[in-house]
C-alpha cells in the first residue's frame, strides 16, 4: 500500500505501561531496531496520545509539526529525519468481565508508519481518507493477531508456570531438563542439578496456617530467582520443594550457588501477630555426566542427596559425590 514508507513499528500497551513491540524498515533502522526494542514509550508521547485518545495522529502533516510535537516515542527514543508519520491506534472491543461491550473500543497500542519524504500520505483529501479507511480495516486485522497471539502466549505461560510462586512448573521443568541433558550428553558439557526442601514445612503451616506457608513458598522462589544466574532454570518441583537446574556447571560450581541459596534463606524473617519466625533449607545436589549417566539418574541422585542432608540435620548442602565418597569408605 505505502511503498514509500521507509519505517514502521508496532507499541503495545499493557498494565499501562507501552513499549515499542516491533520494528520493520530500511536497513538504515536496523540499529535503531536494537537499541529501541522493547523500550518503554513516553506517556507524553505521540504514540500515547494515539493509543489514549483512540485516533489517528497527528491530524496535520507531520513535518509542519513543531520539535516538540514531533517527539513520536518520547525525548528518550529519538526517531530523527521522519517528515511524513501516522500513528494508527490498534483498536479493540472494551471488554467487562470478559464480556464485550458493543460500541466501545480501546486502543491497545498504535501502529506507527513514517517516511523520509513529505508526501507519504496524499495530500487530496479524499485519497487520504481512502488511505486511512484501509489503513485502518488493515490495523483492526493486526488488533485480532496481537490479541490471538497474546492469549495463546497467555494460555502457555499458565500451562508452564506455578500459579502461587509464578516458577516454571514441574511439567515445564521436565521439559527444561530432557533439553539440557540432551545437550549435556550431545556436547560433553556439566550440567547439574539442586533438588531443595523447605525444613519442618508442615510446622510452618500449622502454626502460623496456610495463608503464611503460602508466603514463604513465594519468598523463597523469589529469593532463589533472585540468586540464580540468568541461564539457570528455577523450577516448583512440587510441594514444598524447588528444583534449579544448572546448565554448563560443575559439582564445585552447583555447590557454590546452592550455598548461597541457603544462606540467603536463613537471613529471611517472616512476620505474623508480632510474632517473627525464619525457615531453613536443605539442599541435594548431583552433576552429569561425572555422577549421572541420564535424566532419571541426575533426579534421583539429587533426590538422594536432598535426603541425606535432611537425615543428618537439615539446614546443609549435600552433593552425590558426598555420598559415594562415604559409601567407598565404608566398604
Amino acid at each position: 500500500m505505502l511503498p514509500q514508507a521507509q519505517f514502521a513499528a508496532i507499541a503495545l500497551r499493557d498494565a499501562g505501561h507501552t513499549w515499542i513491540a516491533g520494528v520493520k524498515g530500511e536497513a538504515a533502522y536496523e540499529k535503531w531496531r536494537e537499541e529501541n526494542i522493547h523500550k518503554e514509550v513516553a506517556s507524553d508521547s505521540l504514540c500515547c496520545q494515539s493509543i489514549d485518545t483512540c485516533t489517528i495522529l497527528p491530524a496535520t502533516d507531520f513535518h509542519r509539526r513543531s520539535r516538540e510535537q514531533r517527539q513520536v516515542f518520547g525525548s528518550s527514543i529519538r526517531l530523527d529525519g521522519m517528515q511524513s508519520l501516522k500513528c494508527i491506534p490498534l483498536k479493540a472491543a472494551v471488554t467487562l468481565d470478559g464480556q464485550s461491550r458493543p460500541g466501545q473500543e480501546q486502543a491497545i497500542g498504535t501502529l506507527v508508519i513514517g517516511s523520509k519524504e513529505k508526501h507519504l500520505f496524499p495530500e487530496d483529501p479524499e485519497q487520504l481518507s481512502g488511505m486511512i479507511d484501509i489503513l485502518e480495516i488493515l490495523s483492526n486485522f493486526g488488533t485480532i493477531a496481537i490479541q490471538n497471539a497474546q492469549r495463546f502466549e497467555k494460555l502457555e505461560r499458565m500451562a508452564t508456570t506455578d500459579g502461587l510462586t509464578g516458577l516454571h512448573n514441574h511439567r515445564r521443568f521436565k521439559e527444561m531438563l530432557d533439553e539440557e541433558v540432551k545437550a549435556s550428553l550431545r556436547y560433553d558439557r556439566n550440567l547439574s542439578m539442586i533438588l531443595s526442601d523447605i525444613d519442618f514445612f508442615k510446622k510452618v503451616n500449622d502454626t502460623y496456617g496456610h495463608p503464611m506457608g503460602d508466603e514463604v513458598l513465594r519468598r523463597v522462589a523469589r529469593v532463589l530467582s533472585e540468586l540464580a544466574r540468568e541461564s539457570d532454570k528455577v523450577c516448583r518441583y512440587g510441594g514444598e520443594e524447588f528444583s534449579v537446574i544448572l546448565p554448563e556447571t560443575d559439582a564445585k560450581g552447583a555447590v557454590l550457588l546452592a550455598e548461597r541459596f541457603r544462606e540467603k534463606i536463613m537471613q529471611q524473617s517472616f512476620s505474623i501477630d508480632g510474632k517473627e519466625f525464619g525457615v531453613t533449607l536443605s539442599l541435594g545436589v548431583c552433576t552429569m555426566p561425572e555422577f549421572a549417566r541420564h535424566r532419571q539418574e541426575l533426579i534421583d541422585r539429587s533426590d538422594q542427596a536432598l535426603y541425606h542432608a535432611k537425615r543428618n540435620g537439615r539446614n546443609r548442602t549435600v552433593h552425590y559425590s558426598d555420598i559415594a565418597k562415604q559409601e567407598a569408605q565404608g566398604e
